[in-house]
């Protein structure tokens, strides 16, 4: 794992994943209006984020993001390796099915607090 410990380090890694992945997610939500799942490739800030969480892939695979709108302001995104590049033309069906498989089991609690309570746009 990369040494992120410069004091402004985080600051610049989630700005430029709001910048890019989380920007490319609320264009593909915004023109995809009846879509609330969506997996795609990882963006590289995004790969250095979840780095600094303790996502460790296994070498050579891809990561992969699965993408799922709570509501038009709030999205989770959830890493996942794969042998294979990750389309980013796979159905609503499919991409819910990645989604539920690869999700924390709190996903669901969250999702269901963040619907029921007035919010801001946030990226989890």
């Amino acid at each position: 794992m990369k040494d992120y410990t410069a004091p402004d380090a985080l600051q610049r890694v989630v700005d430029e994943v709001d910048r890019t992945a989380c920007e490319m997610d609320r264009i593909f939500f915004r023109d995809h209006p009846r879509r609330s799942y969506w997996v795609r490739p990882a963006q590289p800030a995004e790969i250095i984020e979840f780095e600094m969480q303790g996502w460790d892939p296994p070498p050579g695979s891809h990561t992969c993001i699965a993408v799922r709108r709570v509501t038009d302001a709030a999205r989770f995104r959830v890493p996942f390796s794969s042998p294979f590049p990750s389309p980013t033309d796979l159905s609503e069906d499919l991409c819910r099915a990645w989604y539920e498989r690869v999700s924390p089991p709190q996903s669901e609690e969250i999702a269901q607090t963040l619907t029921a309570a007035p919010h801001t746009e946030t990226e989890e």
